[in-house]
């Protein structure tokens, strides 16, 4: 069974909180400290249960890298396919092909998270 977590971007700190549980009247932090949404709205992002070849978890707004090739140190953007994690209709999707992300598992030791759509803008 998939583990259900959140982490939240705070647009106001410019900062992501990790490890986030989430109440009926609010947003709270693992070590108990309250989140209180400031100027701008905080952004929740949930946890798809798959981590990429690193071992990172891959959150809903994460940008991956889809390698083309078998051994790489580096990559540039002719050598992989990028996937924005989205969710939608019931399931964790490419935010732009609407692929949903089981169809990557059999590749999976190719995708890699290169950066997420919050802390990162104009980049998915």
């Amino acid at each position: 069974m998939r583990e259900i977590k959140f982490r939240a971007w705070d647009p106001g700190l410019k900062r992501m909180r990790n490890d986030v549980g989430v109440t009926c009247d609010g947003y709270f932090a693992s070590n108990g400290n309250f989140i209180a949404p400031r100027r701008a709205p905080i952004v929740l992002l949930q946890f798809t249960g798959l981590k990429d070849k690193n071992g990172r978890e891959i959150y809903e707004g994460d940008i991956l890298i889809h390698l083309i090739k078998e051994s790489k140190t580096d990559y540039r953007d002719d050598d992989g396919v990028r996937v924005v994690v989205d969710f939608g209709d019931g399931t964790f999707r490419d935010k732009y092909t609407h692929n949903d992300l089981s169809e990557y598992l059999s590749d999976w030791p190719r995708l890699e998270i290169i950066g997420n759509i919050c802390e990162n803008p104009g980049t998915d």
